[in-house]
């Protein structure tokens, strides 16, 4: 570890998240292992009709991930403590260190913080899978359509997974630490932060059914599944059958397959570098005009404060009529769109008020 004193900082602040990151790692890795040793057997005696280690990554990735992104918000909050506090900030600002450099600094600590653990877990599942391979081939061997599944079972596959994960965890962070450089108080901002990564999945189920509850339709939102999805960490199932058996195998009555598809793989990709890049970018800008008197202050800037109260009034009024939809089990357009405005109204008041309060208290 260098002697660079603002490294060190960062270090002292980051280092026990390392910790937590590589117990969550090594706990998955271990678990992984033993879930495969102990289904080897019945793997090999299976129809062959879908992939093994590769479902069963994606299955521990459904808690896996949720459990890192966790571990990420964490981290963020941590990073910005001591800049958040006035006196602290005031003293930061006189050290002989331009907000630049603090910020690359932050910044690259806080990556290699949960980028390390999860090179080494990368690591670990590439010596599994190598370990693993002869029994893997051995089982598709005679299996229709087996070409395909040895092709879903290839270390190529898991490198991609791996990939994908990975930026998942940067888009999340940046994205993160973006929030962060737009408001004074680091815990909220970690938590509005985590609400805003949650959003996107949110609208995807509200707006299609706020507009069954209008008008009595509802909208397709297949590509938008597909999406979801791929920022789960987890490629959409298909069960295709399988046109052609070929020759005699063990499996003459086995006529379909399981296939895993990450759909718009590219697309989805470019999706997730793009947040990097700006959300990177954006911060390192916002980060060199924050007023350290703002410390304090929910938000930093009159226009995010502006975006956030319209954010939150947006979300509040499709929120409560699906709530009382729940609960009270009627569907009427007339009484959701009045709960539209009636949340509306509510989010509006409620954020306003919780920001001019801390601007004139901060």
């Amino acid at each position: 570890m260098t002697k660079h004193p603002l490294v060190q900082k960062e270090w002292k602040t980051s280092r026990w998240v390392m910790l937590i990151f590589t117990l969550i790692y090594g706990t998955y890795a271990v678990l992984f292992n033993n879930s495969i040793t102990y289904n080897k057997e019945r793997y090999l005696f299976s129809d062959g009709s879908s992939s093994n280690f590769m479902h069963e990554l994606y299955a521990i990735s459904m808690t896996m991930l949720p459990l890192t992104l966790i571990g990420i918000i964490i981290l963020v909050i941590l990073l910005f403590s001591h800049e958040r506090n006035l006196k602290v900030g005031k003293f930061m600002g006189s050290l002989p260190f331009n907000k630049k450099i603090q910020f690359k600094i932050k910044y690259i600590m806080g990556m290699v913080t949960f980028t390390l653990p999860f090179l080494l877990f990368a690591i670990t599942m590439i010596f599994i899978r190598i370990q693993n391979n002869s029994w893997l081939t051995r089982l598709y061997e005679y299996a229709p359509a087996g070409g395909m599944l040895v092709k879903q079972e290839s270390l190529g596959s898991l490198l991609i997974w791996l990939g994908i994960i990975w930026l998942i965890m940067m888009a999340v962070y940046s994205f993160l630490i973006l929030v962060q450089t737009l408001m004074g108080q680091n815990i909220i901002a970690g938590i509005i932060g985590a609400i805003i990564y949650m959003v996107p999945w949110f609208l995807i189920y509200a707006v299609p059914a706020t507009i069954y509850l209008i008008t009595g339709r509802w909208c397709e939102k297949d590509v938008w599944d597909s999406i979801l999805f791929f920022f789960q960490g987890v490629p959409r199932t298909n069960i295709e059958p399988v046109i052609d058996l070929g020759k005699q195998t063990l499996f003459r009555e086995w006529n379909h397959v399981r296939v895993y598809d990450y759909h718009n793989l590219g697309l989805n990709l470019g999706i997730l570098i793009v947040v990097i890049i700006i959300s990177s970018m954006l911060a390192y800008r916002f980060i060199l005009d924050n007023d350290v008197e703002k410390n304090g202050d929910i938000v930093m800037y009159t226009w995010f404060g502006k975006i956030l109260i319209s954010g939150i009034s947006l979300c509040s009024a499709l929120l409560l009529p699906l709530i009382v939809v729940v609960f009270s089990q009627v569907e009427n357009s007339i009484l959701t769109i009045a709960l539209m405005i009636t949340g509306g109204i509510i989010g509006y008041v409620i954020s306003k008020r919780s920001i001019e309060i801390t601007q004139k208290h901060g």
